[in-house]
This record gives C-alpha cells, structure tokens and sequence, in this order.
C-alpha cells in the first residue's frame, strides 16, 4: 500500500548524533508530490513491474542491492541500493518492545520485529537510472532535510527540469519502495543471520527489566499474569486462489505484516458482529494496530503539508482524536472500549471517503498480486458489512467533498 502496507508511510526522522536522517516513510511522504511532475508517474510505476519489476541482487551486512528493470525498454536493468543506518541501537529499542515477542513472551518474533524495523530504519537510497540524477531526485535526497543520498551528495539543483523540487525517487525506486513489504521473511532472516548476537543479547536485558517490573508490581500486590481470553468461535478467513499464488506468496501468508495480518483481523472481527458472535479480543487489537498506523501516517503527512494542514482542518482535528482514542484503549486493553475505537476509526471520514474505503484504493494502486486481492477482498467484504449494519454513511460529513460511491 502507498500509505500503510508499503510501510513507505509510518515514521519520520529521527536525530542520532546530531545527524538528521531519513526512514523510507520520510522520503515515501514527499514522493506523493511527484504527480505534480510527471501525472503518470503511477502508471509508469506499474510499467516497471510488467516489464520485470524488481529483484534482490545480494545483501550486506548494512546495504541491499537490487536490480529494477526499466519501465520502457526491455532487457535494460538499473542498480539500486539500501543502506540501513544506526541498525544496532534502533533495533536494541524495538526488542524492548513486548508487543514484538512471541505469544508466550519466550523471545523477539523476528517476523514482528523484520516488520517494525521496515518502518524504522534510517536510510541512504540510491539509483543509477538517468532520471533519479538529472530530474533533481540525487539533489532533494542530499538536503539536510532527508540527508537520504547513497554515496556522494549532490549539490547542483536542478532550475530546469524540476525547479519546485517535486518528487524524492524515480519510478524504480518507487516501485522498489512499494514490493519491500514482500520481503519481510528476507528481513527477517537477514536480522538472524547479521545481528542476531545482538537480539538475543538485547533480550536478555529485556527480560531483566521485565523481570524488575514483575516483581515491583508483585510487592504492590497486583498481578502480572495474563488474563484468560474467553474462548470464541473461530471465523474461518477464505484462502486465497491456489492458482494465483505464488512460492513467495505462500510463504508471505506465514511471515505476515501489519497491515495484511490487521486486513484479515479487521474482517473477521466484522464478520464476527454480523453473526451476532463476540470477536476475539486478540483480532480487535490486531485490526487496531493497522488503523493506528494508519492514522499515525495520515497525521505525520499534514504536518508535511501545512497548506492541507490548513485546508482540511476538521478532517486533521477528526484524525488526532480517532489516533488518541486507538492510544488510550490500546494502554487499558479493554477490548469492548477497543471495538468502539476500532469502530470509529475505521468509519472516520477523510475528504470525499471513509477510512475503509481509502484502505481499499491504496492496495489497488499496486499490481495486484493474490496476497493483495485477497487484503482488498477482505476491506470490500468488511465495507458491505457496515453498510449493511447502517455504519457506513453515504455522504462525507465535510461540505467541500462529497462522494458518489462506497467503494463497494
């Protein structure tokens, strides 16, 4: 997805040794202003995937190389690089974090951390295509605002051909940009193979603090324990067609992401209510991550853009409230506070369309795999539900927009 399942739209920068540098998602939010250069940038973003779309060349213990094809002539492939910054203290503070460990909190689940790390790194990018250095991208990427370039910085600024600085990338990083989430098993393996000394180092002064923790709040006479879930029918999630699936597809339905784990979460806890059954407590938070990521990229984006900050400013006011109540149930784990959030949010109108139907129009704008048109499969079943439940309004909520279909 462009926003949310590309995981090209979670985090901003952060400042490490005085040093600002820029995560995928920094640099993925000032992509969206590309279309004021080219109008059809998208479609030449597709081109790239028919023609060859993207291929894992080697990796290193910091950069990842890749080869992208052209998107207009055949047999031509261009160079591009990753490198992963301050890999070491991002990842020390993400194994602090229960939520990345197993269920029986034994360890970090590096399928959860892979995907975590995605939106956290700190990165230098790079492409040998003729477009990435001569429409001015090699210029805005060396800015000290994204201090992004891989290799040399370049100062020229480009008057002619790009003279606003629209854009960030060209279309092959852009699509390189687009197929990461695919690689989250890669990821995943690559942390274990590269770091995973320091991960399990990292867990075990985690378990010390938790340990502390455990006993502090056993002196106050309070228990750490999980509670028990209360046992609800399952909701069976239809398989994907075994004809379009791919090997890598296969294998991305045991390696899920956030956000094609929190999809299937989000139908099967509406499909639950339309069957008058109680969702399970462990689908709701799940849905819920998805939608807090989603609003947490939304708002980072206005901030970015201070004329639509200004513009739409009810529709930011709505999205800070919606992303502070996901916050608030998501520290009490009331799960019937947490479906109300979950709720709300996922009806919470943005201009012209609810949430749930922008969900469903960022996975279109990729080259739908069988992964992909099942998560879309799984937001239309979910937006026919709520319209059916009388959730789902017919018209924006906001004077200037208005919208002729659901989606559906």
């Amino acid at each position: 997805m462009r926003r949310k399942f590309n995981m090209l739209y979670q985090l901003a920068t952060r400042i490490i040794d005085g040093v600002k540098e820029a995560t995928i998602a920094n640099v993925a939010r000032k992509q969206r202003t590309i279309t004021s250069l080219f109008p059809a940038h998208p479609g030449r973003v597709q081109k790239v995937g028919h023609m060859g779309g993207v291929r894992l060349d080697k990796l290193g213990t910091e950069s990842w190389h890749f080869k992208i094809h052209s998107g207009t002539k055949k047999s031509v492939w261009y160079d591009a690089v990753i490198k992963f910054l301050n890999i070491t203290p991002i990842l020390e503070k993400l194994v602090k974090d229960r939520r990345l460990w197993t269920r029986d909190k034994s360890k970090v689940d590096l399928r959860l951390l892979a995907s975590e790390f995605r939106n956290r790194a700190e990165v230098k990018i790079t492409c040998n295509c003729p477009c990435q250095q001569y429409w001015g991208f090699n210029y805005i990427l060396s800015k000290d605002k994204y201090n992004a370039k891989y290799g040399d910085k370049e100062t020229r600024s480009p008057k002619v051909r790009n003279p606003h600085q629209y854009g960030a990338v060209c279309k092959h990083l852009d699509a390189l940009f687009k197929a990461l989430p695919f690689y989250n098993s890669t990821i995943a393996r690559w942390l274990d193979d590269f770091y995973g000394k320091d991960i399990e180092e990292f867990e075990v002064e985690a378990k010390k603090e938790f340990e502390k923790f455990k006993k502090a709040g056993e002196e106050l006479g309070k228990k750490v324990e999980p509670k028990e879930k209360p046992e609800v029918e399952k909701t069976q999630v239809p398989e994907e067609n075994s004809e379009e699936a791919t090997e890598e597809t296969k294998e991305s339905k045991i390696d899920e992401s956030v956000g094609y784990s929190g999809a299937k979460a989000l139908y099967k806890v509406y499909h639950d209510i339309e069957r008058n059954i109680d969702p399970s407590p462990e689908d709701i938070f799940e849905a819920l991550n998805m939608m807090e990521e989603y609003y947490r990229d939304y708002l980072e984006w206005y901030h970015k853009c201070a004329e639509y900050k200004t513009k739409d400013k009810e529709i930011y006011k709505a999205y800070e409230k919606r992303l502070q109540e996901i916050r608030a149930t998501k520290i009490g784990k009331d799960p019937g506070k947490a479906l109300v959030a979950l709720d709300t949010a996922i009806n919470q109108w943005h201009r012209d369309y609810p949430a749930i139907v922008h969900l469903i129009m960022d996975v279109e704008e990729l080259e739908p795999s069988a992964r992909e048109k099942q998560m879309i499969g799984w937001f239309e079943k979910v937006s026919q539900i709520l319209t059916k439940l009388g959730r789902l309004p017919e018209e924006s909520p906001y004077a200037d927009y208005s919208m002729s279909s659901t989606g559906k």
